[in-house]
C-alpha cells in the first residue's frame, strides 16, 4: 500500500469511528427499584425473574429487587406499607386501596384477563350461572375475583350471596378441585393449564376476556403496573424507565420465547413448555402501554362498573393517574 493510500484508509478509519454510534451503556448506578412477587409459579413472578435475568433492568438504568409474598393479600399490604415501590395490580384492587388512602399510582398496562378462568368438575355447570347455589375456589382478595364479581352480577349473579366461595389462592383452588372439595375453581395461568391435565372431565365455563367484551365491548385489564408515589418523587426520571423496562419484557416474550420460557422453568420450577404454550395460544398476553394513553378510558370503565356493581362504593380520585 502506498504511502497516500495509507493516508486515505487512515483517515476513512477516523470518520468512520467518529460517526458511528456507541454501544448503549448503562447508567454507573443504577436506581434500584423494588418489586413485590408471589412466591409461587404467578404473572408477577415471571414478569420479574425475566427481567432480571435477561439483564432488562440494567440496560435501562435499574436495578430490580424482589420481595417475595406467599398470598395474594400480604403482596397488596408489601405495597401499601412501602416495602416494595412497584408490582403488577388489579385495577379494581387499585381503585379500591387508593380509596383507603394508600399512595399509588397507574403507571401503565401489563396483562389481558384472557388467562382468567373458571373451571368445573360436574357436566351440569356450563357457565358462571350455573354456579348458583354451588362452591367455587377462589381467592377473595384478588382482581380476578373482582372482575369476575362485576361480569357475574351483570348477568344477575351476586358471588358472594349465591355462591359458597372457598378462600384459596390459585394453586390451593386448584388442588381443592382435583379433591372435589368444590365445584369449580377460579385459575389463572399456568395453573389453569396445569389443571386441565388434571381430569379429562373438567370444562372451562368462564374466560376474563371473552367475558368482559361481551359486557363493555373491550378487553378490559387483569393486572396494570402500579408505582408508588414516594417512589415517584425520589426520582421523576425513572417512571419512563421503568415503563421502558416492562416494554422491553413483553418485547422479549415476543422476540425470545424459548430463552423466556426457560428462565420462568428454570426460576420458578415452571414444567419446561408451560409458560411458552400459554403466550403462544394467547392465554397469556402481555401488552404494555402508557397508563395515561387510550388505556385510561378503559381503566376508568373498570372503576365505573365497579362502582355499578357495588363492589366500591365511589371513583378514586384523580390522582389515581400518573401523569409525566
Amino acid at each position: 500500500m502506498s504511502t497516500l493510500a495509507k493516508r486515505v484508509w487512515a483517515c476513512t478509519l477516523l470518520l468512520v469511528l467518529a460517526v458511528a454510534p456507541s454501544a448503549p451503556s448503562a447508567p454507573p448506578h443504577p436506581t434500584r427499584l423494588r418489586m413485590g412477587v408471589l412466591s409461587f409459579p404467578a404473572i408477577s413472578t415471571f414478569v420479574a425473574q425475566v427481567i432480571r435475568e435477561a439483564g432488562l433492568d440494567r440496560a435501562n438504568g435499574i436495578e430490580l429487587d424482589t420481595a417475595n409474598y406467599a398470598t395474594i393479600s400480604a403482596y397488596y399490604a408489601g405495597i401499601a406499607t412501602g416495602e416494595v415501590d412497584t408490582l403488577a395490580g388489579g385495577p379494581n384492587v387499585l381503585q379500591r386501596m387508593r380509596l383507603e388512602g394508600v399512595p399509588i399510582k397507574a403507571v401503565g398496562t401489563l396483562v389481558r384477563p384472557s388467562d382468567l378462568v373458571i373451571i368445573a368438575r360436574h357436566p351440569d355447570v356450563r357457565s358462571l350461572t350455573d354456579l348458583r347455589g354451588k362452591t367455587l375456589a377462589a381467592d377473595i382478595g384478588s382482581q380476578q375475583f373482582q372482575l369476575t364479581s362485576i361480569y357475574a352480577r351483570w348477568k344477575g349473579l351476586d358471588l358472594r350471596r349465591d355462591v359458597t366461595v372457598v378462600q384459596a389462592p390459585f394453586p390451593l383452588a386448584r388442588a381443592q378441585l382435583a379433591a372435589g372439595r368444590v365445584d369449580a375453581a377460579m385459575l389463572i395461568e399456568p395453573v389453569a393449564t396445569l389443571a386441565m391435565r388434571d381430569s379429562p372431565a373438567y370444562r372451562i365455563v368462564f374466560n376474563g376476556r371473552r367475558a368482559w367484551r361481551e359486557m363493555t365491548g373491550t378487553d378490559g385489564w387483569e393486572l396494570i403496573l402500579w408505582l408508588r408515589e414516594d417512589a415517584i418523587r425520589r426520582n421523576p426520571a425513572g417512571v419512563p424507565a421503568a415503563l421502558k423496562m416492562f416494554t422491553d419484557f413483553a418485547g422479549y416474550v415476543r422476540t425470545h420465547l424459548d430463552q423466556a420460557d426457560g428462565i420462568v422453568a428454570r426460576t420458578t420450577g415452571l414444567p419446561r413448555g408451560a409458560f411458552k404454550e400459554a403466550v403462544l395460544f394467547r392465554r397469556l398476553q402481555f401488552e404494555v402501554y402508557p397508563a395515561w394513553g387510550r388505556e385510561r378510558a378503559v381503566i376508568e370503565q373498570m372503576f365505573r362498573l365497579a362502582v355499578e356493581a357495588g363492589l366500591v362504593d365511589r371513583m378514586p380520585d384523580a390522582g389515581w393517574l400518573y401523569r409525566p
